[in-house]
């Protein structure tokens, strides 16, 4: 068994602060670290679910006949997590028949992702 120094009475309020300190530096860190997986893994999520969103739409879009413009059909399950999307159609300049089809989709209001491609007339 160790023997106490003459004067020594145990651990020092001031360890045991630092002790404390050190801890709750740690703590801090681990919380801080979750609460970044958790942010990073519903971004993806959003992500992923908004480009499923717009590649069906663009997919639906350009097996559609050919028109001016076009009105994006929102799934029900995408409209009740609160996605949405608007379909433009801009005629490309100098190529007859062709058009540059954008698809937005929003997430509650705020723009998530935007997807482009080509239709043609023929």
């Amino acid at each position: 068994m160790k023997r106490l120094i003459k004067g020594q009475k145990g651990i020092a309020f001031l360890e045991l602060l630092i002790a404390l300190l050190l801890l709750g530096v740690i703590g801090g860190g681990l919380l801080l670290g979750v609460s970044t997986a958790y942010k990073a893994g519903a971004t993806s999520d959003e992500l992923a679910t908004a480009e499923s969103l717009s590649r069906s739409i663009m997919e639906t879009v350009k097996n559609s006949a050919y028109a001016g413009s076009y009105t994006p059909v929102v799934p029900a399950d995408y409209t009740s997590a609160g996605y949405t999307a608007t379909v433009s159609a801009v005629p490309v300049a100098g190529k007859l028949g062709i058009q540059k089809i954008t698809v937005d989709v929003f997430h509650r209001g705020d723009f998530v992702m935007s997807l482009e491609g080509y239709k043609s007339s023929r």
